[in-house]
Formats: structure tokens, sequence, C-alpha cells
């Protein structure tokens, strides 16, 4: 048994499965190999691609995943199973890690996690702690309907402030944009819906949907690293302005 250390919420991230590669110093034994997940303190470094914070921060939004500041720290909270072979297919974290890359396999999270002073070599996954896989939710959209599925914060945060700002990722754009290619072709929604759990609240879409640009004091675009060697991306979000509740 192997433990590594991965700082929240990438931790958390990649016990839930969002991930499907790792960087690993030495390869897996005997063709797979089963790791224990430490958490650790939260560490948003510069150099991180905007297009991973991006999807951290829309998971979050969207309930798939807890807040950073909910997540549990200096505990183990998980595992995977890694193959000495690389990813099939490569997600936005894959893309920015160092070679070598190896597949995540049958990733899971503890229901309670434990301090890292209990750290056994032998430990065992299946019968020690239950475990279970966390996947993310997508609530379907129509031409008429776009459903957002939030977090409790932001359904009401939201609701109050009679606007939320969503980050333009691939799979947002896929939802919103008529060509993912075109971000000056988006879809006309005439409702949206902010659903949390049980709860769902309707709004009528006040104005057409609006595509921010961050900008810095002096009116230039604030860039962001990219994975793209030499290139260097924009911060963009989806502004969704909601007119009157649709009961």
């Amino acid at each position: 048994m192997k433990y590594l250390k991965f700082p929240q919420p990438y931790a958390t991230a990649l016990c839930y499965g969002y991930y499907n590669g790792i960087h690993l110093e030495e390869a897996p034994k005997f063709c797979s190999e089963v790791y224990a997940v430490i958490a650790t303190e939260p560490v948003f470094d510069p150099e991180t691609p905007i297009e991973l914070l991006m999807q951290i921060h829309n998971e979050q939004l969207f309930g798939n995943l807890p807040l950073t500041e909910d997540l549990p720290v200096n505990q183990v909270i998980g595992f995977f199973t890694a193959t000495d072979d690389e990813p099939y297919e490569t997600d936005v974290w894959t893309q920015s890690l160092p070679k070598p890359v190896y597949s995540v396999l049958s990733p899971g999270l503890f229901d309670v996690p434990f301090p890292c002073n209990h750290l056994r070599e032998d430990l065992d996954l299946t019968k020690m702690i239950p475990s279970h896989r966390i996947l993310g939710r997508q609530e379907p959209s129509s031409h008429l309907s776009l459903y957002l599925d939030v977090n409790e914060k932001a359904f009401y945060v939201a609701a109050a402030g009679g606007s939320i700002l969503v980050d333009l990722t691939d799979e947002v754009r896929k939802v919103i944009l008529k060509d993912p290619e075109n971000e000056d072709d988006l879809k006309e929604f005439k409702r949206v819906c902010l659903v949390c759990k049980n709860r769902i609240k309707s709004f009528d879409v006040m104005k057409p949907l609006e595509i921010i640009y961050e900008l810095d004091a002096k009116g230039d675009p604030v860039l962001y690293p990219s994975i793209e060697p030499g290139k260097r991306l924009m911060r963009v979000s989806l502004k969704i302005d909601f007119g009157l509740l649709i009961e």
C-alpha cells in the first residue's frame, strides 16, 4: 500500500473520479497498484492551467464537489488504482501533468476520512471503511429551459441576486452555444431553472445570455497560463440574468 499526497480540492476530485490520469515517479508494480490519497491544505499555484481552475469552480458551483472550505485536510480521504499504461483519453487535469502519466481506475471516497497518524502498510480498502463512487450530475437542457444544478449556497445567493456567473468550460459550451467554436452564437433560452437537491426555482430569462471576458484596471484582458505551451488564455464566464420568478 502506498500513500500519495494531493492538495485540496484536487485530492477530492481525483477520488470522485473526475481525472483519468496521474503522474507517478515510479511505475505501478504488477501492472496495477492501489494508492491511498492523503488530502493536504488547498494550494492554488499561479501556474495552474486556467481550464482546470474553471472546471473545479463549476463543479463546486453545480454541487458536484464540496466547497473548498468544507473539504477535509491532513486526512486519508480515498483511494484509486493506477495501471502501467497511459490513459485512453486525456482530460484537462491529465494534460497538465508532467510525464510519465498512468491510467487511473476505480477511484473511491471513504465515507469517513481517517487521520494520517493511522497509516498502515497492510490497509485493506475493501474491509476497513465503506467507500463509494460519486459521479457528477448533469441536468438536461432544452431549447427553451436551461437547468443549472447548483450547491445550496449558490441556490439562494443567485436567486436573491438575480444573476449567476458560470465559467465557460467545454462542458458549458456544449450546452449554451449552438456552435461550440463560435462564442457569438448563443442559444436563446426562455427560462433558467436553479436546481438544488429536490428544490427548484424557475425564472424568466431577463435578457440574452452574456459572455464576460475578464479585464484588468487598464481595460486589458486578464490572461492566465494554459496547458498548451506558448499560449495564454483569458478567463471567460457566462452571465445569466434572471427575470420574474415562475411559480
